[in-house]
């Protein structure tokens, strides 16, 4: 899988029956793009989605453009889950 290197149209296909924006803590030194997927790392922190050991799933879309150079958890990224194209 390519690193998405800039923000993408990624539109959702209906709409959950619940509530389904949240945030969650980012890893220091990452950068998610609005429309990329976001997976959680074995510390808890929010990553871009990638073919690495230990990200299994994806957890949610990123809703804006993150980056956190800051400490791991300073930064929250918002993302949004549900049925995307791809």
């Amino acid at each position: 899988m390519v690193a998405l290197a800039a923000s993408r149209n990624t539109p959702r296909l209906g709409e959950a029956p619940h509530p389904s924006q949240f945030s969650l803590g980012m890893a220091t030194a990452t950068t998610v793009f609005l429309g990329g997927m976001v997976c959680q790392n074995a510390g808890g922190f929010a990553v871009p989605a990638s073919a690495t050991a230990g990200l299994s799933r994806v957890i949610g879309i990123a809703d804006e453009n993150t980056t956190n150079n800051n400490a791991n958890g300073d930064v929250l990224v918002p993302l949004s889950h549900g049925v995307y194209r791809f």
